[in-house]
């Protein structure tokens, strides 16, 4: 159960109504090793948490891209079980951002939106996907936008037939930070596309490593910020 009904009372400046509303499923996960050592305790929404602790691990570099270990559910945590042996190491070879026409900026911004199931019922998540310049990879949903990013990695980690490292853009609906460029830069993502904005030392880092930063992406509209030779 991701969501859970509750009554509100509706004012529209001249009468109120009884109605219904939605809230988000808010849960901890909490993360150990085998012996009790505690790894990450999440703050989430509920599901897919299996897909949040592998995105996490990847992204956090505290595993390699290929090879995560065993995360299997115990109780009410999780057990995390590291890999034999870790590689760890950003794209040996950086990719040269794609060019990106406004024809696929539009599109994967409009199947991106089309993902928020549980922001149209509830107005109370991020979104987050991973994407190449033709089409979404995975996405997911959450109350951080952190986490958003996590199930998304975790989602193309788990699914065979889209590896992760063939993502290339990273779509978001919060602020773009430096974290979030540190992020894409590790993954080996060119493009970071958001509905919202970047921030100033996001941008910096942003033109340092030559990614791509397209904000206020919504409906026919969006604003490039860096790379915008390559539109």
């Amino acid at each position: 159960m991701w969501k859970r009904a509750v009554r509100v009372v509706k004012y529209n400046g001249t009468s109120s109504t009884k109605s219904t509303e939605y809230c988000v499923i808010e849960k901890r996960c909490q993360v150990t090793t085998p012996d009790g050592n505690p790894v990450r305790e999440f703050v989430c929404s509920s599901g897919q948490e299996k897909e949040l602790i592998a995105g996490y691990l990847i992204a956090s570099k505290t595993v390699s891209k290929t090879d995560i270990g065993t995360i299997t559910p115990s109780d009410r945590h999780w057990i995390w079980e590291a890999p034999s042996t870790k590689n760890i190491r950003s794209h040996a070879t950086k990719p040269t951002p794609v060019r990106l026409p406004p024809t696929a900026v539009l599109t994967l911004t409009a199947h991106f939106q089309e993902k928020a199931i549980l922001y149209k019922d509830t107005g109370a998540t991020h979104s987050a996907a991973i994407a190449t310049d033709q089409m979404l990879i995975a996405a997911a949903e959450d109350i951080s936008v952190e986490n958003a990013i996590y199930k998304s990695i975790g989602k193309a980690y788990f699914d065979a037939t889209t590896p992760v490292k063939n993502a290339t853009i990273l779509l978001i609906t919060g602020v773009i930070t430096k974290q979030i460029i540190d992020l894409a830069d590790y993954m080996g993502y060119t493009w970071v596309i958001t509905r919202s904005s970047p921030t100033e030392r996001a941008l910096d880092l942003a033109i340092e490593k030559q990614i791509g930063v397209i904000g206020f992406a919504r409906g026919t509209r969006f604003s490039v910020y860096t790379l915008s030779e390559k539109i």
